[in-house]
């Protein structure tokens, strides 16, 4: 399989645990068409987040990987990675351009589907997470869990405040 119909794949089977877990519907969480194309004209998320409702419960610019040769203990190194400070520097870009939290999904050969955040994890964004992996980069503490594990958090909080997207 060419790399981007994987990343594509990837970029749809990463909307669908979103939809799913958190009860989002495809017009509320849906992927940027041709998501690499929009990075280079300045729109820079692979998933779209529609609706105050669904951006109350899933704040985020969402960058999606998918490397063969990716594993999660590499995102401990200091420094990071070449390939991995890139990725990190393109979701930075993107989510402080449409004003959301950084989100990095990241899944190779053979691994769980970790995301990575910036460090701290306020209450909206899944305060009974147990984070896996801290790592900092350029002056930023990000913390890396299973992505399953950030969306349940994320739901759980939000349906203990009693919130519940439209």
């Amino acid at each position: 399989m060419d790399s981007k119909r994987k990343g594509s794949e990837f970029e749809r089977r990463v909307v669908r645990l979103i939809q799913s877990v958190l009860g989002l519907g495809p017009e509320q969480v849906y992927r940027t068409p041709m998501s690499g194309a929009h990075f280079a004209l300045g729109r820079g998320v692979d998933v779209q987040i529609q609706g105050q409702p669904a951006l109350a419960l899933f704040p985020f610019a969402v960058e999606c990987k998918h490397v063969r040769t990716w594993r999660p203990d590499v995102m401990a190194a200091t420094p990071l990675r070449t390939q991995e400070a890139k990725w990190i520097a393109q979701v930075e870009e993107a989510s402080s351009r449409c004003g959301l939290a950084p989100l990095l999904v990241m899944m190779g050969h053979g691994t769980d589907i970790w995301a990575a955040t910036r460090e701290p994890c306020r209450p909206a964004h899944g305060s009974g997470l147990r984070p896996r992996i801290h790592f900092h980069h350029q002056g930023q503490d990000w913390v890396m869990a299973r992505f399953l594990d950030v969306l349940e958090a994320i739901n759980a909080s939000y349906i203990s405040s009693g919130g519940r997207p439209e």
